[in-house]
């Protein structure tokens, strides 16, 4: 029985981002690091003007078969465009990106990945 209500569920969110039910979310825009320290970083990014719910995504450097680094951290639930990650190894090359969702959309938009190296 729940698998066939899963089925269902499924469906009924396809046909309503088929039909535009969903809101369509754009990626963040112009990300940037504005500062990096030994073990952190400032990170900032514009929205276009509308409202998002956000997530960053920290990634390790190497690349791996998916073509990204190892996810280290996520940070969701952001409201805000700037964001401060801490607890960072000195001297350590990372990748960060930015996801932006809209409050009913089960779509997200995806900001290139940001490559920096602590101090």
């Amino acid at each position: 029985m729940l698998r066939i209500f899963t089925i269902v569920l499924t469906l009924c969110l396809c046909l309503a981002c088929q039909q535009q039910l969903c809101t369509p979310t754009a990626p963040p825009v112009d990300p940037e690091i504005t500062k990096i320290g030994s073990d952190f970083i400032y990170l900032k990014w514009n929205s276009l003007g509308l409202e998002y719910i956000y997530e960053v995504v920290l990634l390790s450097d190497t690349i791996t078969n998916g073509g990204e680094g190892t996810e280290l951290r996520r940070y969701t639930d952001l409201f805000d465009t700037a964001f401060t990650i801490n607890d960072l190894k000195q001297e350590t090359v990372y990748r960060v990106k930015i996801l932006s969702y809209s409050n009913n959309s089960l779509v997200f938009g995806e900001s290139p990945t940001l490559r920096f190296k602590t101090e």
